[in-house]
């Protein structure tokens, strides 16, 4: 059958952090209608080979295979999505590769597309589009999970020149993204955050793809709304208060309002940020002299809100700003080092760390079965400088860690440490404990980004997932 395939790429020039807009042109130069794999296939009809730069090498490849795989945990589906054709029309399309695979490590690319389907007896390949990759520091790193239809892990990078990039993944798949994009904010932001969902509803997925993101902007506290990361063009401005700073917490809630928390020595106060106006909705007494800023999450039911105090301290508040529940879920006389409640899996972790030999940790997890602590001291040299850490459903621990020595670790259960990378004084780590598990940091030329941790009989590794090719 007579097709032609063309495809224009929406860059040459990509950063490390992002990934490639790819227009789609199918067009059935026969003299019948012809029923095709359309803008919604996630077969293999259409798929996209990287090759290294004038050269036969191929290093990537991807396909609706690539982006169930790589997003999704249940079965591959390789049936088609069929449309028809007229004679002469076609089928244009444009679609984000973050759907379809991690984004390209630095370099110089061509990328060609082949359209196939053989019960239409359809072999058409494009022309090839040379792009670039180029390295992008990484500055910050900020993670927030929640489950407003879907689970999503929304993860904020800032880099070395100023600008912000977000992305949503699946936390049980963090491999491809939802989407992938810079986030238009001022230049030069610094302390962005997401939002997250205090509900769970299934009436709409257009929840799930929604991302409220809040900054701090000279003496105001702004909120842009972004769709897959474009934004939309709704955005809330307020004067900060005069007292306290804002912490990185921001709810939504089902009715649509948008809460931000400021935190002052002795008080948590929470307000509803509209689009020119802060109005106080809440206020919690806390203790004085907090080593640490208060985390607020959300459920249905509650704000959550943990913080550390000799310990860690989870409340359950009303939006009225009464307790209802206040418990000291652990006691420890080490320093905090991370806490967050998730609302998506019910969980608060938090980490404590001892200064004075910078390697004896104590793990938090609490959950509706209750609160276990691992008390457990790194083997490793150097004192901890960065930590991230989960728990499989089984209660197994799961460390990635930093140390002063510039190493990166893995340690999994009672196995001996991995070392992951080296050299690096900031690596951002992340870590989601599952079958396989994986881990994320920084790394130049590979930008901030999941892989997969497997432990094969032999020896631990990480999985190449540059899909049906090598390296």
């Amino acid at each position: 059958m007579s097709v032609e395939v063309q495809i224009a790429l929406s860059a040459q020039d990509v950063p490390v952090l992002g990934t490639l807009d790819v227009r789609v042109n199918v067009r059935n130069t026969g003299p019948l209608p012809l029923e095709l794999p359309g803008s919604d296939d996630t077969s293999a009809a259409l798929t996209f080979d990287v090759y290294k730069r004038g050269t036969d090498k191929l290093v990537r490849r991807m396909n609706g295979l690539t982006r169930q795989g790589l997003r999704m945990r249940g079965r591959i589906d390789a049936a088609h999505d069929l449309e028809v054709v007229p004679a002469g029309a076609a089928l244009d399309f444009t679609l984000d590769l973050a759907k379809y695979h991690l984004p390209l490590r630095t370099g110089e690319y061509e990328i060609q597309a082949t359209y196939a389907y053989e019960p239409s007896s359809v072999l058409a390949v494009s022309a090839k589009h040379a792009f670039r990759v180029r390295d992008l520091g990484v500055t910050g790193v900020s993670a927030f999970r929640d489950n407003p239809v879907l689970e999503g892990l929304t993860v904020l990078c800032e880099a070395e020149d100023g600008s912000v990039w977000g992305r949503l993944q699946n936390p049980s798949r963090p491999l491809a993204a939802w989407w992938n994009r810079p986030l238009l904010l001022p230049p030069g932001t610094r302390g962005a955050f997401a939002a997250t969902a205090g509900y769970f509803q299934t009436d709409t997925f257009g929840d799930f793809y929604q991302t409220w993101v809040v900054f701090p902007h000279g003496a105001y506290v702004v909120a842009r709304l972004f769709g897959s990361g474009v934004p939309s063009g709704l955005q809330h401005a307020a004067p900060m208060p005069a007292r306290g700073r804002l912490t990185r917490s921001a709810v939504r809630t089902r009715s649509g309002e948008l809460l931000v928390f400021f935190w002052s020595d002795g008080l948590l106060e929470g307000y509803r940020l509209e689009p020119a106006a802060l109005t106080k909705v809440m206020e919690v007494a806390l203790p004085r002299g907090l080593r640490g800023e208060p985390c607020v999450r959300a459920d249905e039911e509650h704000l959550h809100v943990v913080y550390p105090d000799h310990g860690l301290i989870h409340a359950k508040v009303g939006l009225g700003g009464r307790a209802s529940t206040e418990e000291r879920i652990h006691k420890s006389g080490l320093s905090p080092l991370h806490w967050v409640y998730e609302p998506s899996t019910k969980r608060v972790k938090a980490a404590f760390l001892d200064n004075a030999g910078g390697r004896s940790l104590e793990l938090v997890v609490e959950d509706p079965g209750g609160v276990s602590v691992v008390k457990t001291q790194l083997p490793t040299r150097g004192h901890v400088t960065e930590l991230a850490f989960d728990r499989t459903r089984s209660g197994q621990t799961h460390i990635l860690y930093a140390t002063s020595r510039k190493r990166l670790y893995l340690v999994i259960g009672e196995r001996a440490p991995a070392l992951i990378d080296s050299g690096r004084d900031l690596y951002f780590p992340m870590v989601v404990a599952d079958a396989p598990t994986y881990i994320a940091y920084a790394k130049p030329g590979f930008g901030h980004r999941f892989y997969a941790y497997t432990i094969k009989k032999y020896a631990p590794h990480l999985v190449d997932f540059e899909t049906q090719v090598s390296g």
